[in-house]
């Protein structure tokens, strides 16, 4: 849906780690690096949780793909908060986001995530080009 919406796309590969998709992305002089996950917790958390590196690019990256996502889920959300500490936010050298999904130790939340991942990448699609289309 992106190359449609006149963006170039390359994909990680999902049998590499973390540190050579995102070696990758810094070498391919990515615009932007989103990393998709599923989180986990207590078992009762659920909903979307947008992490960013503390920039103005990444945070609004973060805020255009989280506010998306989350208006696709029933849950409650976990909101925005920086990720200063993590890799794949750390070590790439464009804005960055990591946006967890749904929550995987909740069942409901789970259940919910999986038989909507079409949505999800919908909403993923929807906030990287309202990001592209802000920063223009």
């Amino acid at each position: 849906m992106l190359v449609k919406l006149g963006h170039e796309v390359k994909c990680s590969n999902i049998s590499k780690t973390m540190y050579d998709n995102v070696s990758e992305a810094n070498d391919w002089k990515a615009d932007i690096y989103i990393a998709q996950h599923s989180n986990a917790c207590t078992g009762k958390n659920d909903g979307t949780l947008g992490l960013y590196y503390p920039s103005v690019k990444s945070k609004l990256l973060t805020k255009c793909i989280y506010e998306e996502v989350a208006k696709t889920t029933p849950s409650s959300d976990e909101g925005m908060r920086e990720g200063k500490e993590l890799y794949e936010l750390r070590k790439t050298s464009m804005p960055a986001t990591l946006i967890e999904m749904f929550y995987h130790d909740n069942i409901a939340d789970m259940k919910f995530g999986l038989l909507n991942l079409d949505k999800i990448a919908e909403a993923v699609v929807r906030g990287i080009d309202k990001y592209c289309k802000s920063i223009r």
